[in-house]
């Protein structure tokens, strides 16, 4: 299958399209405070995983953006997106992200739907979804923002939908890419480059 194909947008938009990932990650942060608690929360735990997808996506997008002069990749595939990124920079998020991950690790919790007129047998176990680096989260969260869009049209009466809900890690990698913009925005990255051999480029 075809990559998705580079664009070029002004390089001055950067801020517009920090300023709008900033917004997406307030409202999941909003939305996964609205889905605490007991009782049924199927609707926030859903739209959470959505917005903040998006918002990791325009945090992406944005230093792109603003670090190679405009160039930038379409699409929404996040683990894509990731993959463009240079060593140096993936270092970076990685420190920022494990900074924030708690010793005993985040709690995940998984939810199974099923459409059905009786009572259906347990769903079986899944594997276990791997939060424990920024890549595999991020890896992870591909596969959530994909599916929690439309999770409704996954449930059927032959097997059960299920999908994870994580905030923790989630909250991490967008305040992980939040500081690597603000590191690129104030020239951190040029200043760590002069003292080791790691250009100052996306």
């Amino acid at each position: 299958m075809k990559p998705p194909s580079e664009v070029l947008v002004p390089i001055s938009a950067h801020p517009i399209a920090m300023a709008q990932a900033r917004a997406m990650a307030r409202v999941a942060r909003l939305t996964a405070a609205a889905a605490s608690g007991e009782g049924d929360h199927l609707g926030e735990q859903l739209a959470y995983l959505v917005t903040a997808g998006l918002a990791i996506e325009l945090y992406l997008k944005t230093l792109m953006i603003s670090a190679r002069g405009g160039r930038v990749r379409r699409g929404h595939d996040l683990a894509f997106l990731y993959s463009q990124y240079p060593a140096f920079l993936k270092k970076f998020l990685e420190r920022k992200y494990s900074a924030l991950q708690p010793t005993g690790g985040w709690p995940i919790k998984e939810m199974a739907l099923m459409s059905s007129g009786s009572r259906p047998e347990p769903p079986r176990p899944s594997p276990t979804p791997q939060y424990g680096t920024f890549e595999l989260a991020i890896q992870t969260t591909n596969d959530a923002f994909v599916r929690a869009r439309y999770f409704f049209e996954g449930v059927n009466d032959s097997d059960w939908s299920i999908f994870e809900y994580a905030p923790g890690p989630l909250n991490a990698v967008m305040a992980a890419l939040d500081a690597a913009y603000e590191h690129h925005s104030s020239g951190g990255f040029a200043r760590d480059s002069s003292t080791s051999s790691a250009p100052d480029a996306l």
